[in-house]
Formats: structure tokens, sequence, C-alpha cells
């Protein structure tokens, strides 16, 4: 009873397509549930975006809709089809087609609706992430900086640094010039990390440190006054567009991630490389771990810095320190 009077060419059997594409999404026949970042190519008029395979409801909604192909068809064909054909003895009002486009209408724009929610929520979580690791590095270098009265806004790192950020601390431990460095390396290294899980990427090789500063002398100073340079920020990687030379999709993105390397403050030291890759048994640490074991090497660094070496962090106060390890745990609660 659901069929109407539009559908007397048989070749329109085909309309039904999209409702079994629909009725597929809606009934969970989509996607997988595996976490990888889905890349997009607005390029051709959004072509690609109709043509892609990866991250849409096409390879398993492709099959009720097709059931639903084959059993209009074999209505076409059967003497039932003569029969509803004829307008007087079936069909003589649109109320059939009216609530089948009600239905068909309802799930396209309720899928959609909530699809788009989705991705929104995830980006602004992302962006919550990388915006509260941002703020917890600023507060490590801001709450070790050295100063005095003479300085307001501290001593900083850079070509005028003074020798006080360069002077290991009062019992030997790495001056607050080393330790923004490390500590640069382990929030830059996490916020990598966490990229790489979105995206379905566990290839550490993905990962291309770059040095936070040259061994250069600045011209007319002497040996004793020499201060490493703070080198330039690599460039950003602009291949996001080479995806989808081909205009299709693709099942394997792995040289898409070996060019979209990841960029890390230093390099990716041999021993941080093993404890990230595999665990005491042998067994490869999955992707979200290795985010985890980041967090708590940031937690142990910044409690030693504080508690044992004497620096300039443990003249903050514990209240305002305290901060430093909320927006921390803020970043991995949005990732």
């Amino acid at each position: 009873w659901l069929k109407p009077s539009w559908l007397h060419n048989r070749s329109a059997t085909l309309c039904l397509l999209p409702f079994g594409l629909a009725l597929g999404s809606a009934l969970g026949f989509g996607v997988g549930s595996r976490g990888a970042m889905i890349l997009y190519s607005k390029r051709w008029g959004g072509l690609p975006l109709l043509l892609r395979i990866k991250g849409t409801s096409w390879p398993k909604g492709i099959i009720p809709a097709l059931i639903a192909v084959a059993i209009s068809m074999v209505l076409g064909y059967s003497p039932v089809d003569e029969h509803m054909r004829n307008r007087t003895e079936f069909m003589d009002h649109p109320y059939p087609f009216q609530l089948f486009a009600f239905i068909i209408g309802f799930l396209v724009v309720f899928r959609t609706n909530f699809a788009y929610q989705r991705y929104w929520e995830g980006r602004s979580t992302i962006a919550q992430m990388g915006h509260k690791w941002l703020d917890g590095a600023c507060m490590s270098v801001a709450f070790d900086a050295p100063g005095d009265v003479a300085t307001p806004y501290l001593e900083g790192v850079g070509c005028d640094s003074s020798s006080t950020v360069l002077q290991p601390t009062s019992n030997g431990a790495p001056s607050h010039d080393n330790f923004v460095e490390e500590i640069l390396h382990l929030f830059s290294l996490m916020h990598a990390l966490a990229l790489q899980h979105l995206r379905g990427d566990a290839n550490l090789d993905n990962l291309i440190g770059f040095p936070m500063r040259d061994e250069d002398m600045i011209s007319g100073t002497t040996t004793k006054s020499m201060v490493k340079l703070l080198s330039a920020l690599p460039e950003a990687p602009q291949h996001s567009h080479e995806a989808f030379s081909t205009g299709l999709g693709t099942f394997n993105f792995d040289d898409v991630y070996k060019k979209q390397s990841l960029r890390i403050i230093g390099q990716l030291r041999p021993e941080e490389r093993k404890i990230l890759e595999f665990d005491s048994f042998g067994h490869i640490v999955p992707t979200e771990a290795r985010v985890t074991m980041v967090e708590g090497w940031i937690m142990r660094r910044l409690i030693a810095r504080q508690k044992h070496e004497k620096a300039d962090m443990e003249k903050t106060s514990p209240p305002i320190l305290s901060r430093l390890y909320q927006v921390i745990s803020d970043g991995c609660i949005g990732f």
C-alpha cells in the first residue's frame, strides 16, 4: 500500500535506493566504531564527499537499499503491479505517499543533525584539549621563571636571557633554561600523541622533532656569555589536499599520515620511544595509553621540580600552583 502512482515506470524502482540508505543509517548500519579521524576534501565542488567510501554509510547501507530495490522490482514484474497501477482499485488518495515522504525526510534530517552535533562536540573537546595543555605549558614556564623586584615580568628564555636562567639551581639541578626545554618537549609530545590517537595513527615515525634551540653564538659575545638561540618554528605542512588527489576516498591512510607528520619540540629520545611502543611484556602500547603515560611524566617532572630541585617553582603559592595540575587534567578530560 506504500507504492504510489509515480512508480508506474519500472525503471523508477531505483528511487527506493536513498530510502534504503537512510534506513540503514538510522538503524546503525553505518560506519564502524574505529576511533580514527576522518579526512574530508571540498575540492571539485564537493564531489569527493559524494564518491568517498571511508567514513560514510554507503558500504553497509547499500545492503538494505539493494534489498528494497529488489523487492520493488519483483513487485513491478508481478500481477500485483497491475492492480497497484489502477488508481480506482488500489489508491486514489496521496496520503500513503505523504506518509512515506515524511518518514524519509525525518530520517535524513534527524541523522544529519545528529552527525552535525557530534562533529561540533568532538571539535570543541579537541580545542579544549589543546588550549588547556597550552595553558599548562605556559604556567610551567612562568611558575619556574626566576626574577626579583627589578624584573617585574620575570626572566625569559631567549637571546637576551640573563645568566640566572642559564645557571643550575642551588643543589645542582637543571637550570630554568633546560627545564623549559624539557617540559615543553613533554607537552608537545603529549599533544602530538593525542592527535595520533584521534586519527588512528600508531606509527611513532610520524612524529618529527625539531630543536628548540640552535647551538650558535651571538656575534660580538664572549664564550662565557654564549647562549643558545631560539630556533624558528617549522612551517605547518600543507598536505591535506593530497588525501583526495584522485577524487575518491581510500582505505589506507598510512601514506597520508606520513606526509602529515606531527612536529614536536625536541627529538623523541630512544628511551621514550621504547617505553611508548611496547610494555614490559612486549605488547604494543595502545595509542590512548601513550597519552596517559606522558601525562604522568609531566606530573612527576613538575613535582620533582617543586620538591627536590630548589627552583623558583617552590616559591609559588600552593593554591596557585595547583591550577597548573588542574588545567592539565582539564585537557585530558577533553581528550
